[in-house]
Order: C-alpha cells, then sequence, then structure tokens
C-alpha cells in the first residue's frame, strides 16, 4: 500500500512539472504578448515566481518519492541487493532516468537562474537591444524545449521501470 502512495505522489508531483511546461508556451505567454510591454513584465515577473515555487518543490518532491521507490523495489524485487538490479535492464533503465533527471535539474537551474532572469530584464529593452533580447528568447525558447523533452522521456522511462515484465528481464 505505502509503495502506492509515494508512487502516486511521484506520478503528481511529475505532472506539477510537466503540465506548466505545456501550458506556459501554449496559452499563458501567447497571451501574455497582448499586453503592454510594461504590464507584460510585470505579469511575467509573477508567473515566472510562481511556476518557479512550485517546479521546485514538484522538483524536490520527485527527488525524495523517487529515492524512496528505487528503496522500495530494491527491497520487494531485488532482496535488498542494489547490484541485482543492474543484472536486470531496469539498473540500466534506472541509470538513464537518472542521467536524464541530472540533466533536467542542470537546465533548470540555469533557466531559472541565469537565463530567465536576463530575459525578463530585456522585455521593455529599447530599440539598441531588441537583438540582443530576441536572442536570449529563442535561447530561452530551446533550453524550455529540450527540458520538457528530458521531461517526457523519463515520464517514459518510468513507465519501462512499472513494467516488470520489460524491466526485471537480465540484461
Amino acid at each position: 500500500m505505502l509503495e502506492s502512495v509515494t508512487f502516486w505522489v511521484h506520478l503528481m508531483a511529475a505532472a506539477v512539472w510537466i503540465g506548466p511546461q505545456v501550458l506556459l508556451p501554449l496559452a499563458a505567454l501567447p497571451a501574455l504578448r497582448t499586453l503592454e510591454p510594461s504590464l507584460r513584465k510585470r505579469a511575467l515577473a509573477v508567473l515566472t515566481a510562481r511556476y518557479g515555487y512550485a517546479s521546485w518543490a514538484a522538483l524536490a518532491v520527485l527527488v525524495v518519492t523517487g529515492v524512496g521507490n528505487t528503496f522500495q523495489v530494491r527491497s520487494d524485487t531485488f532482496g535488498g541487493d542494489f547490484g541485482a538490479m543492474f543484472d536486470a535492464r531496469y539498473g540500466l533503465i534506472l541509470g538513464i532516468k537518472l542521467a536524464l533527471v541530472a540533466a533536467t535539474l542542470l537546465l533548470t537551474a540555469w533557466h531559472a537562474f541565469v537565463l530567465g532572469p536576463r530575459v525578463l530584464a530585456l522585455v521593455d529593452a529599447p530599440p539598441e537591444d531588441q537583438a540582443r533580447a530576441a536572442g536570449l528568447r529563442r535561447l530561452s525558447v530551446a533550453v524550455s524545449t529540450v527540458n520538457l523533452a528530458i521531461g517526457v522521456v523519463i515520464l517514459y522511462l518510468v513507465t519501462l521501470l512499472q513494467n516488470g515484465e520489460f524491466s526485471l528481464r537480465p540484461l
């Protein structure tokens, strides 16, 4: 029962993490582009700050529940032997997933603390800074797109891990 609760919490945190990555570029940002620059900048600041709190909280929950889920699987399925996990496809899939989690954490931190603030600062940039602003916006979109793609791949890997018929086969 407990493993179901932690896995459910893990999935809910994943939804909180991935959902806004789809909603923001498809709905929120196009709507904000209709606002005058000063209002758009204020709205973007509030939106990105609130999204930042939610996304970092979701990532923290994902890491904690992910560790818990891994220990649960190690105990229940592999008799407490971490090495046995890596004798099956499970370990390979888990390793790839963890590498992608590390990548998304790094990309998220860079976007949240470096790139995002630079883009926000140039929302109402003077004409001489418009080319730089456009370049930073394109980079921001590219980083966000890569991060979303990584998130989608991570979700797929979770489904592979949950498919014992596939993931528990020996390598």
